[in-house]
């Protein structure tokens, strides 16, 4: 029997070369996009889950109730009292996080690395890594010891054996005690490099500072016991930091499980864990469903056009004796056999197209075809695509009359027909809404791209100077050290500014709660207020543009207790007017406001414009921004990098352009509309395969009706009108459904952006007219062949 379905299979399958191809085509494109949308998917919503007890793992959240401010960080001293009254708490971790470490082989150039981390001694009983040589206790021996991933001790090392070998970090050697296998790529601690966090502790400043519960340095993570309420557990925790902590009336911590990690938006501290949008995740979950959908749709369209050239078949088969379960089982099989040679393809082109899916994604997913999810969800595709292919086309075809079909009376039902322009509606009703959803997508970038972010960011590098080149110097020496430097970088032609400031214009995250103060000010208002140190070249330098007052000026001495406020503090804050000249203290500094800056965008354009105040004290402006003349950027970056080495020759050389962290903020944002635009074009492909299949239907029940309207007259023109009329009334139909989808979808996406373009009617309208432009292609090309077929041939076909 089964040997028979195959024979027929192969036998249909080659009849029909170009209906088998077009099906076998669609469904392996759509597969493969569904695969690979769900690998990713699968990817984002695993994250973490490979640790053993990962759904023990909690990881401790501070919540600042005055300046509602949630950091992923606490204090180190509260780790024993965790460890010792807590008996549902099986094991406790801290982990510091580094933005940079340098680190250097001897003979080397020093190179920077920005994952690097200080764990303790539990770490690795909490969180699984695989070896590849040295191990956890030997790293934990003694405190200047390291540990490398995979591509990192290639890096410094070559092909020779790192373990035994020397690093060293900031002159200190580190003995390399182990390396693991390279972070997987749904793991939010993508740290290469990992130190004992008893060598930050041995300087005893950093130990004295870490000591005291007011300073939130370290992220520290628990695993329950099995059974442990984690509601009590976590009542026990705040009631360890209320006797204990000076903040004890300010502070409430939480437990937020570890597998929660990637999908946190509300930290407001910066981290060096990779975060996702689960919103993203679900529309993409949606997206993969229905590219799956359509490519299925599609294979029932174009069966469905073709049950006219089996109808006999059928009819002969019933005569002698087949059974409709007989029938039924051989459609089926036949949909089984077209979905695996579909799957075959779609497992080529899945190899094919994964490098540039990862790069699309940023995504470093592995292999897939060694992970056995991967299996799972190639197996869940094909069982899904084969039942949506196989039971409506096999009920379809198995339910002719046997009489019926050998007379010509082979008319399908109007459900049937119902059923199939009502498939195409959807497919079309899903493409306008990505085309849609493109568009949009793509004003909003080119929005944020051209709107002028309050300062100019093009021709604009900034480089920091380690803190560690101004210990035990005050703040006169720090000064007169920044002038010379300054007077040296502007000797180079290609630089036209240098100014210092204490962070970076674009992500500026420094925040102050309850310091500001001014007369008349309500005590009670304790706003969170961003600030920013700044000296007199900055305004200059980055053409910030002042809305009242004047900037820092060099020559003026009392300056360096003044203020600047930018737009939205002078409004919020409510001081007296007039507002230059009033009095204003922060952070332990009292002085007057010289000048209102207008609003520029500090954060990206998600989150809505604060409060900004601007103050000028040398010692902590550690930023340096360069301005360089037009097309004289390699000329100032190299000027700059001599300058470096001359004053920090074991210190690597690392600087960033202004504009590129610009675009930075919004490379989610960029990825985003990227795969959207794929995955549309992939939807309107397979969409158009099944609007082929359609018209090619419809061409073959009307080839009578065209043989005899051209008999009688009808041009060319005429034909094409008859046969195109019904599809574009189809897509029109998709467009009226799609567009208050479309406009509801997009809609809470711009809500994601304080600042964004308001929704257009043209845009639906672009997209509903691209579908039918795409619609009127795609069948007038069948339309047009059944139109010029000779008509005395078709009258013949009885």
């Amino acid at each position: 029997m089964i040997k028979n379905y195959l024979r027929t299979a192969f036998r249909n399958l080659t009849r029909n070369a170009t209906t088998s191809g077009l099906n076998i085509l669609g469904l392996a494109v759509g597969m493969t996009a569904a695969i690979l949308i769900f690998l990713w998917v699968d990817n984002e919503l695993t994250f973490d889950s490979y640790h053993p007890g990962a759904s023990r793992i909690y990881r401790l959240t501070s919540y600042i109730t005055t300046a509602r401010w949630t950091w992923e960080n606490t204090p180190l001293r509260l780790s024993p009292y965790l460890r010792s009254e807590l008996p549902g708490v099986e094991k406790v971790t801290c982990l510091k996080t580094s933005n940079t470490t340098t680190l250097s082989v001897a003979g080397n150039e020093p190179l920077a690395e920005n994952q690097s981390a200080y764990v303790d001694s539990n770490w690795f009983s909490v969180f699984h890594y695989d070896f590849v040589a040295g191990d956890a206790a030997t790293f934990f021996h003694q405190p200047y010891s390291i540990i490398l991933t995979q591509t990192k001790a290639k890096k410094y090392f070559g092909d020779k054996n790192p373990v035994g070998q020397t690093i060293s970090i900031d002159t200190i050697p580190y003995r390399v005690a182990g390396v693991i296998r390279d972070i997987p790529a749904n793991s939010s601690f993508a740290f290469d490099v990992l130190m004992p966090i008893d060598a930050w502790l041995a300087d005893s400043s950093h130990f004295k500072e870490d000591r005291d519960w007011g300073n939130y340095h370290y992220q520290t993570y628990i695993k329950l016991r099995p059974g442990v309420d984690t509601a009590m557990t976590n009542k026990a925790i705040n009631t360890i930091v209320s006797h204990n902590s000076s903040d004890r009336n300010q502070v409430r911590i939480s437990l937020t499980p570890l597998r929660e990690l990637h999908f946190e938006t509300n930290i407001n501290s910066n981290s060096l864990i990779h975060r996702s949008n689960r919103k993203t995740v679900y529309i993409f979950s949606i997206l993969g469903s229905f590219l799956l959908l359509i490519a299925c749709i599609n294979y029932v369209n174009l069966t469905t056009a073709r049950a006219a050239e089996r109808a006999k078949e059928i009819g002969i088969r019933k005569l002698i004796g087949a059974g409709r379960s007989s029938l039924f089982s051989q459609f089926l099989f036949e949909s089984l056999a077209v979905s695996a040679l579909a799957l075959a393809i779609t497992l080529l082109l899945v190899w094919l197209s994964l490098p540039f899916f990862r790069q699309l994604t940023e995504t470093n997913i592995r292999n897939p075809f060694s992970n056995s999810d991967t299996w799972k969800i190639i197996g869940a595709t094909l069982l899904t695509a084969t039942v949506l292919n196989g039971v409506y086309p096999a009920l379809l075809l198995s339910s002719f009359q046997p009489l019926n079909v050998l007379k010509g009376r082979i008319l399908l039902n109007f459900k049937d027909v119902y059923l199939r322009k009502g498939l195409v509606v959807l497919q079309f009703t899903f493409s306008i809404i990505l085309i849609a959803g493109t568009i949009i997508i793509q004003r909003q970038l080119s929005y944020i791209q051209h709107t002028r972010p309050g300062f100019d960011r093009s021709q604009l590098l900034t480089v920091w100077l380690p803190w560690q080149l101004f210990k035990g110097q005050d703040d006169e020496q720090v000064g007169a050290f920044k002038a010379d430097l300054k007077q040296q970088l502007l000797a180079y032609p290609a630089i036209t500014g240098v100014a210092f400031a204490s962070d970076n214009l674009v992500g500026l995250n420094n925040k102050n709660s309850g310091s500001a103060n001014w007369d008349g000010h309500d005590t009670s208002y304790r706003p969170t207020v961003y600030q920013l140190n700044a000296d007199a070249d900055f305004l200059q330098t980055t053409q910030l543009q002042m809305q009242q007052g004047r900037w820092f000026d060099a020559t003026r001495s009392t300056d360096r207790h003044n203020f600047i406020l930018n737009e939205t503090a002078a409004n919020e804050f409510n001081i007296h007017q007039p507002l230059l000249g009033q009095r204003f203290s922060f952070l332990h500094d009292t002085g007057v406001i010289i000048g209102v800056v207008k609003d520029f965008h500090f954060a990206s354009m998600h989150t809505r414009i604060g409060p900004l105040v601007i103050h000028n004290h040398p010692s902590s402006a550690l930023l340096i921004y360069v301005r360089t003349a037009p097309g004289k950027i390699s000329e100032a970056l190299a000027a700059t990098r001599t300058l470096w080495q001359q004053y920090l020759p074991h210190k690597p050389f690392a600087c960033d352009f202004l504009d590129e962290a610009f675009d930075n903020q919004y490379k989610a944002d960029t990825r985003t509309s990227t795969l959207i635009l794929v995955f549309s074009a992939i939807a309107i492909l397979i969409s158009c395969l099944g609007l082929l299949g359609l018209a090619a239907f419809t061409a073959r029940q009307r080839v009578k009706e065209i043989g005899i309207r051209k008999v009688l007259g009808a041009t060319v023109t005429n034909i094409l009108a008859l046969l195109t009329r019904d599809f574009i009334k189809l897509v029109l139909l998709s467009v009226v459904i799609a567009t208050p989808i479309a406009w509801w979808t997009m809609h809470s996406w711009l809500e994601d952006f304080a600042y964004h373009i308001p929704l257009k009617p043209w845009t639906f309208a672009a997209a509903g007219l691209l579908a039918i432009g795409i619609a009127l292609l795609t069948v007038g090309t069948q339309s047009f062949r059944a139109a010029r077929a000779n008509p005395t041939k078709n009258l013949r076909m009885d």
